[in-house]
């Protein structure tokens, strides 16, 4: 099943090289690709040591290369506290794909659709909907208050337009989908 733990796990460990030599080897196949932040290391660990002697290779995995001169414009939605993910990379991959941009979600939570956050949904929207960018440099806040239920019903309880209680529904059912491992 698609977005399962164990469905994870054959992605996570088939894309990467292998590790043998039994659960300390994480310890000696670092893998350049990351700089996650030290307070990510336990999380890190605890899925790669998943990987440990997994045996089963990608059956092709695309080396790049990477970026390319587009006419389609991208929008990248990056958030500030995700170490899977990390801010920089959406940064990176602007310079990848010219007349791309940024959206920058300054919020803690562990991906963008999880963080309910009505300004990034209005960005998105108008991005799907008219084709329209976000100046260079715009961030968004998240609505979520850190360890407190979203209040959701805010726009409605205060006479807000039906689309406005519709978007906050839609947030509120994006944020409730369970993570993996949970």
């Amino acid at each position: 099943m698609e977005g399962s733990a164990d469905a994870s796990l054959a992605i996570l460990c088939s894309d990467q090289p292998p590790f043998t030599g039994g659960v300390a080897a994480p310890s000696t196949h670092p893998d350049p690709r990351t700089d996650a932040p030290s307070s990510a290391g336990a999380t890190m660990a605890s899925m790669r040591l998943g990987c440990v002697d997994w045996g089963v290779g990608a059956k092709w995995r695309f080396d790049g290369p990477f970026g390319a001169d587009i006419e389609t414009k991208i929008l990248f939605v990056g958030n500030t506290a995700d170490n899977i993910t990390p801010f920089r990379n959406a940064l990176k991959s602007t310079e990848m794909f010219r007349g791309s941009r940024v959206l920058k979600l300054d919020a803690f939570g562990h991906t963008s659709l999880c963080m309910p956050s009505r300004c990034t949904a209005n960005y998105i929207r108008g991005f799907f909907q008219e084709g329209a960018m976000p100046e260079v440099g715009t961030v968004c806040e998240g609505d979520l208050e850190l360890f407190r239920p979203w209040n959701g019903s805010s726009t409605a309880d205060s006479g807000g337009e039906e689309e406005e209680k519709e978007l906050d529904e839609a947030l509120m059912a994006l944020a409730k989908i369970p993570l993996y491992g949970t």
